[in-house]
């Protein structure tokens, strides 16, 4: 078979994969894009019940042009942007399911947290979710975005907009796709 052939066959088995997993969830993930990366796929998706907290709108971190041509620029590049931010990316085996690597826009696990101790307690559930799902999620590697980042304007002092999480496997449990759907 030529190496074309091969690498069609594995993007036509994701593909496959992922229709199976997704359907399961009844339209709560939109996949944007079925991809193959070495041996693995690769699904982009968008969880429809999760939109980044943000505190401002579009229009109104745009508010700073003038210009209308610059407003209108930058309002389309904020809501790109907010799209981007609310993509999740996840890398896995098309057979076993077995996720190797992921990167999910969840919500912030502080979020509404009084002190630093309830946070910390939050974040700690937050991973314990993803644990009993047979995923891993290091509560310390979670990453944020503010929304002036997401929007692309100056730099504002605000809550985080958005958190993505890394989900992977220990050893001895491996995170399947659908479980760590079923996590989010």
């Amino acid at each position: 078979m030529a190496p074309m052939e091969e690498y069609g066959g594995l993007r036509e088995r994701c593909r496959r994969a992922a229709e199976e997993v997704f359907s399961k969830f009844g339209g709560r993930f939109e996949v944007k894009r079925v991809g193959a990366w070495g041996e693995k796929c690769v699904v982009d998706f968008v969880d429809a019940e999760f939109e980044p907290l943000m505190e401002r709108t579009c229009e109104e971190y745009c508010d700073v042009y003038e210009e209308p041509e610059e407003y209108e620029e930058c309002v389309r590049e904020c809501e790109e942007g907010v799209e981007a931010a609310r993509t999740s990316s996840v890398v896995f085996d098309p057979d076993t399911l077995v996720v190797e690597h992921a990167t999910v826009a969840v919500p912030c696990p502080w979020w509404g947290a009084r002190t630093e101790e309830e946070g910390r307690r939050r974040a700690e559930r937050f991973a314990e979710r993803f644990r009993r799902q047979g995923c891993y999620v290091n509560p310390e590697s979670v990453e944020h975005l503010h929304g002036h980042e997401i929007a692309g304007v100056g730099e504002l002092e605000e809550e985080a907009a958005v958190c993505y999480a890394h989900p992977t496997h220990l050893d001895e449990v491996k995170c399947r796709l659908d479980a760590l759907l079923r996590a989010l």
